[in-house]
Formats: structure tokens, C-alpha cells, sequence
């Protein structure tokens, strides 16, 4: 979709070994052959890549433009029991943005806290810290583009279906779901649990399947490797859930309210840019409250606008900014 009419080439390195990879991509870069001996116009790197550490270590990097893209930040994430080396991969991404030429943020939440972020830990420092050094930041919000069929007129399940499509992780909010889910006793209305599940579940989601399981309102549960066979399921709902404690722009979310959901999530995070407030909510109460409700009969539509997500408008975005390197998109 966005392929230049110049030559692209991608490096990359494998998924694994999380911690090593955060603090060593820059030497694995650096001493790759393919980036050495060729010229290049333009670089074009993920926020976890330590881009200051890559140019020191590959002069011939130093005076090529370079954009860096924040899919997430190392500033909002929610608190957990794994933060070692939090702070290092904090100023890391400090560093990087730094000596990068544009930033570029798939979130205006996304770029806010991670301005306000960094902002509070270098003015913790003690010293040394330069007055104003974020200040000449150039940054722009590009989303990443949502990549799902339109609704299509796919009628719906007769009973009010809901749909919870994240990663069985703790930052995807189990605890609040079961809290929810536990709330909807008695209320005619069943789940659909789409989420990626890893070795470890937490034990909250454990506890939310078996409820709903003994309830009678467990419609599907299982991860969808088919995008096809997502999407059927998708329009098969009414309401798409979100209890998420970390959300920089909310695929997931985006995806279901392109094939006809309406988006139920906290009022916080990125929802407020594309979630109305009348879907938004404070608590278990609120969320429980919007599903019964519907369940009971009451329309709700959506009538948020996801139009800047669309890939045209991602293209023309990008477009923009890689134009002012003389890159033009074909």
C-alpha cells in the first residue's frame, strides 16, 4: 500500500529474546553488510530501534533523514511485576526521538503521553539535563491503516452478542472484564472471545470463560487465525468490548467498528478520539449499565468517524511527509 517508487529495502530481526533485542538492535544494524555499502535517501524505523546508538555506530547513517514511527511508548504503559530496565528503555526512546528528523505517532494519546513522559523523567535527572530539549521535536499522527471489510449489511445474532477481541494479557484489562461479566448475571446477552492466548493465562480470564461457560453465554471462544473467518465472527456481534489498561490506537477495536459494532470502552486512553462519550464509561458499573441497556431494547449506533483510518487517508498522510523528502508514493 505504501510502496515508493524508489527502491525499499526492509531489515528487521526476529521476534524474541525481548530485552536483548531493545538494547542490541542497534549494534545487530550497524555491522549488517546490506546496510553498510549503499546509499541511502531516507530511514525509516520503529521507535524501539536506538537510533542515536545506530548512527554513532554506522557513520554513514549520521546525515541520512531519518523518521521514526511510535506504534506505542515506553511512558503509558500500565504498572506490572516485569519493569526492569523500564527506565533505560524509557531514555532510549528519548534518545531516539532526539536524533531522528520527524516522529511520527499512530495516536494524538500516543504522542501526548509520550511528550508528557519523557518531559517528567529528564526533569527527575538531577542535572545536566538541556533546558527545552524536547521543544524542537517535529511530530505528526499517522495511523496505522485499518485493514477490514466493510459491515456489508451481515445481519447480526438474534440475542445481543458482544465481542472482546484483545490479547489474553494483563494490560488488556481481564480483571475489569470478569468484573463485567460477573455484573451481567441474568441479562440476555453472550460473549464472543476472539483474543490471541499465550502459554500463561491470567487467571481472571480463566475464571470469565468458566462463568460464562455455566451461564449458557459463551458464544465462541478461541483464537481466529483467519482474517475471513475473524471477520464473519465480528459481524456476527452487536457491541465490540474494550477493558483495556493500554491502548495507543486500538486495531482491534477499529477493525470491529468497521464491520458494524458499536464500541463500548473506558473513557480514557486513545478512546476519546474515536469513541463518543455516550459509549464511553468509568467503571464495571457504567459498562454494565450500557450492555443491559441494549440487551433491554435501547437503539444505540455509532456515530463516531474512523475515516482517518481509512488507507486512502493513510496514504495521502504519509504521502505528505515523504514528499518533503521527495518520495512519492505510486
Amino acid at each position: 500500500m505504501l510502496a515508493p517508487s524508489a527502491d525499499v529495502t526492509q531489515f528487521q530481526l526476529p521476534a524474541r529474546h525481548f530485552s536483548w533485542r531493545a538494547r542490541g538492535n542497534s549494534l545487530s544494524f550497524a555491522f549488517d553488510e546490506r546496510l553498510k555499502h549503499q546509499r541511502w535517501d531516507l530511514l525509516i524505523a520503529t521507535s524501539m530501534t536506538d537510533l542515536a546508538s545506530l548512527k554513532g555506530m554506522a557513520p554513514h547513517l549520521a546525515q541520512v533523514p531519518s523518521v521514526i514511527y511510535f506504534h506505542e511508548n515506553q511512558f503509558a504503559y500500565p504498572g506490572s511485576d516485569a519493569q526492569q530496565g523500564l527506565i533505560d528503555r524509557q531514555l532510549t526512546s528519548i534518545y531516539t526521538a532526539l536524533a531522528a528528523d520527524h516522529l511520527v505517532f499512530n495516536s494524538a494519546f500516543n504522542r501526548s503521553s509520550f511528550t508528557e513522559g519523557a518531559g517528567k523523567l529528564l526533569k527527575a535527572m538531577p542535572d545536566g539535563v538541556p533546558r527545552d530539549v524536547l521543544a524542537g521535536l517535529k511530530t505528526r499522527v499517522i495511523p496505522v491503516a485499518v485493514q477490514a471489510p466493510d459491515d456489508g449489511g451481515i445481519g447480526r445474532a438474534p440475542l445481543l452478542r458482544v465481542a472482546w477481541n484483545h490479547r489474553f494479557e494483563f494490560d488488556k484489562g481481564p480483571a475489569l472484564l470478569l468484573e463485567i461479566i460477573k455484573g451481567l448475571a441474568g441479562v440476555n446477552v453472550e460473549f464472543v472471545l476472539l483474543g490471541e492466548r499465550f502459554r500463561q493465562v491470567p487467571a481472571e480470564l480463566e475464571e470469565a470463560i468458566h462463568l460464562l461457560k455455566e451461564r449458557g453465554q459463551l458464544a465462541h471462544d478461541g483464537y481466529i487465525a483467519s482474517r475471513d473467518a475473524y471477520f464473519e465472527w465480528l459481524k456476527s456481534c452487536h457491541v465490540v468490548l474494550s477493558t483495556a489498561a493500554q491502548e495507543f490506537q486500538g486495531l482491534a477495536m477499529l477493525e470491529a467498528i468497521q464491520v458494524g459494532c458499536v464500541p463500548m470502552a473506558p473513557d480514557a486512553l486513545v478512546y476519546p478520539e474515536y469513541v463518543p462519550a455516550a459509549l464511553r464509561y468509568d467503571d464495571a458499573a457504567g459498562a454494565v449499565g450500557l450492555i443491559t441497556r441494549i440487551a433491554e431494547g435501547e437503539t444505540v449506533t455509532y456515530t463516531g468517524d474512523i475515516s482517518a483510518y481509512q488507507s486512502r487517508n493513510v496514504r495521502n498522510a504519509w504521502q505528505a511527509l515523504l514528499g518533503e523528502y521527495g518520495i512519492t508514493l505510486q
